[in-house]
């Protein structure tokens, strides 16, 4: 006979699964990041004289990748400001907002006009395209570490552990 205190050794616990289509979500918002940020570094080589005064090719270059410098200390801006922004209207439209914005900054990049073209309105052009990528990954990375640590298990699982005096949990 059992006793009616303990469980049953029958009893199965719910399985947790994995959240894949927000991880996978995640992992694409991420990779698209990157990627426009890698892109950025890669052909800075060609396009330095283009965006800076021809003169002097190495100060150029310098002027250039000290732009993609700069971009990073504005990611933990962009982390404190789009989590806000995500805190307020959503996690699914602060990580289309942070897409948007990456996106945005490779686009003016691609059309900006030369330093002949327009002199130095070429570089502070620049330097805000890339002030707007390194907020856009601040914000990508933070709210795609929350989003994926925040998703609730497919199955019932977070609903039995919950007690009943807690608040309902937010979809993101």
């Amino acid at each position: 006979m059992s006793d009616p205190t303990t469980p049953a050794l029958s009893e199965e616990k719910p399985v947790h699964r994995l959240p894949v289509r927000t991880l996978l979500a995640a992992s694409i918002g991420n990779a698209v990041e990157w990627y426009d940020w890698t892109i950025y570094a890669t052909f800075s080589i060609f396009f330095a004289t283009q965006i800076f005064p021809k003169e002097n090719a190495a100060l150029a270059l310098i002027s250039t990748l000290a732009t993609y410098a700069l971009a990073f200390f504005f990611r933990p801006l962009g982390g404190w400001l789009l989590g806000r922004f995500a805190d307020l209207r959503g996690r699914r439209t602060a990580m289309l907002l942070t897409i948007l914005l990456m996106a945005g900054g490779s686009f003016i990049i691609g059309i900006l006009p030369t330093f002949e073209m327009v002199g130095w309105l070429a570089p502070v052009l620049l330097l805000l395209a890339r002030i707007g990528q390194g907020m856009s990954l601040g914000g990508e990375v933070s709210n795609a570490r929350h989003t994926s640590a925040r998703s609730p298990p497919p199955t019932g699982v977070a609903a039995t552990r919950r007690s009943s005096t807690s608040p309902p949990a937010r979809r993101c």
